[in-house]
């Protein structure tokens, strides 16, 4: 049986890893992983990264700027059920991979500038998803 501690230790010890490949980390005071941001690190995140940190996080936002993930990260970042801030910009997901993150409960900013997603999706996304600031 896991104790409410292994668990902080475990987020503590992922927001080192992935400050040392550069990424920018925000823990709460208990521990928990909150804010991730890639950008600084980009070229170092990949699916992979992103499938350990999506099954071990109750994240609140994710930068992914210009990170070079693919649509086989799709089901990882569905995962984040808290997430309410995905910046998705410079990457190569595309309207098929969009319309199922869309999906995540708490959405409330979609930063999209840059990616592979049609504007026409991106108005389909504005009218559906009216509580959601849409940045593309």
């Amino acid at each position: 049986m896991s104790h409410p501690q292994d668990s902080t230790d475990n987020q503590r010890e992922l927001a080192e890893s992935l400050q040392r490949i550069g990424a920018v980390v925000a823990l709460s005071k208990s521990g928990k992983l909150l804010r991730l941001d890639f950008r600084p690190a980009a070229a170092s995140v990949n699916d992979a990264v992103l499938r350990t940190v999506a099954h071990s996080a109750k994240l609140n936002e994710l930068r992914l700027n210009g990170a070079p993930i693919t649509a086989a990260c799709v089901d990882d970042l569905l995962t984040l059920e808290t997430l309410s801030v995905l910046d998705i910009q410079n990457t190569v997901l595309d309207d098929a991979a969009i319309e199922r993150l869309a999906a995540l409960p708490h959405l409330s900013m979609l930063l999209v500038c840059g990616s592979r997603i049609t504007p026409e999706c991106i108005r389909t996304l504005r009218r559906r998803l009216t509580k959601v600031r849409i940045v593309g």
